[in-house]
């Protein structure tokens, strides 16, 4: 059966990705060409936009890009990046029963606003009363588990406070998080990236109807096999959610430098790329703060765990990294922390990313 298949008389486009000037834009090669491409997508992609990485395209016949990104091609197959199709193959699943959490729900209207917010559907349930149904789009997946979101969030933390209160006043709700990989078998929302947004959820839990949908795509960017729901580790969020685990620090030198890690004391770097790694058996927030506040312009990557993460996040870095260097004498709050150098941006690195995936995600396959 065909669920979905909006794109099987359009073009499409190959391009290989090359970097991101911008959240909405992307640069990309399509033949020997360089092209600005629309991005309709803001989270952050790290795992999927690498640097090399197959991307489908539409041509755009106006506007300010030559293309609009609608997917990447990935080991599994094509994955959907397109946030607004998203709803589009939510509807079509509800039109044909394919949302098993919500069989016999109708689509009364999309985009519709209630209190402060504007909810992606208002649907029926089957004894007529109404339901908000709002919709997530989720791209962040390991070799089992998938999360969201992969970026802070405030509009998705927003978004289920105010459904949560806008149930107790009458109106059923709830969150559909549609995981665009066959291949996971349980979802989680994501305590380490947005800690708001895991409150949020926890606290109304109970309250909300809350779903997650793994989807295959075909190679057109149809969706011929039934969608599977997948279960929701609660158990895990409550246990591995605390203000501990470790982080890493990354921050760029384009010449050697003076660094002052600790208050009184300075530390000379070659340039390059630089990542701190250090453990937090508590006070993960504070560690995190106070790196930010020392080093220049860091981007601060968070591991919450139930337990210190400090040894496995140096253990995985140094295999990669071009050099390491033991700090944890200038930084007696953080022991065991260390610096690693690396030539270009970890970032862009799949070896790099792999290490987040498996530390936040992959660490918890059971």
């Amino acid at each position: 059966m065909t669920y979905y298949s909006p794109l099987r008389n359009v073009t499409l486009y190959s391009g290989k990705f090359i970097h991101r000037p911008n959240r909405f834009v992307v640069t990309c090669t399509v033949g020997r060409s360089s092209v600005l491409c629309h991005l309709p997508n803001p989270g952050r992609l790290w795992e999927l936009l690498i640097p090399g990485a197959e991307v489908i395209l539409t041509k755009n016949e106006k506007g300010k890009t030559d293309f609009t990104v609608i997917g990447v091609k990935s080991s599994e197959g094509p994955i959907l990046l397109h946030t607004h199709r998203t709803n589009d193959l939510v509807e079509a699943l509800l039109a044909n029963d394919g949302i098993p959490s919500l069989k016999g729900y109708k689509v009364i209207k999309r985009e519709i606003t209630r209190g402060n917010s504007r909810f992606d559907f208002l649907l029926e349930t089957p004894q007529g009363g109404p339901f908000l149904l709002e919709v997530k789009s989720c791209t962040l997946f390991g070799s089992q588990g998938a999360m969201f979101p992969d970026a802070p969030s405030s509009r998705a933390t927003k978004h289920v406070s105010e459904l949560g209160k806008i149930s107790t006043e009458g109106t059923e709700g709830g969150i559909l998080f549609v995981v665009h990989s066959p291949k996971s078998r349980w979802f989680c929302p994501e305590y380490h990236t947005d800690p708001d947004f895991a409150r949020a959820i926890l606290a109304e839990k109970n309250r909300l109807k809350i779903s997650s949908l793994a989807v295959k795509w075909d190679e057109d960017l149809s969706v011929t096999a039934s969608p599977r729901e997948i279960p929701i580790r609660w158990e895990t969020l409550e246990a591995e959610f605390r203000d501990k685990g470790g982080c890493l620090a990354l921050f760029h030198l384009p010449h050697r430098d003076q660094i002052a890690i600790h208050r009184e004391k300075e530390i000379s770097l070659g340039k390059g790329f630089w990542v701190l790694a250090t453990g937090a058996s508590n006070s993960l927030q504070k560690i995190a703060s106070r790196l930010k506040n020392r080093l220049p312009s860091p981007k601060i990557i968070p591991f919450r765990a139930n337990h210190d993460l400090g040894p496995s996040l140096s253990g995985a870095l140094t295999q990669i990294a071009s050099q390491k260097i033991d700090v944890g004498p200038l930084l007696p709050q953080e022991a065991g922390a260390h610096l690693f150098r690396f030539d270009e941006n970890p970032l862009e690195s799949s070896s790099f990313v792999k290490i987040i995936i498996e530390t936040r995600i992959n660490r918890l396959n059971i």
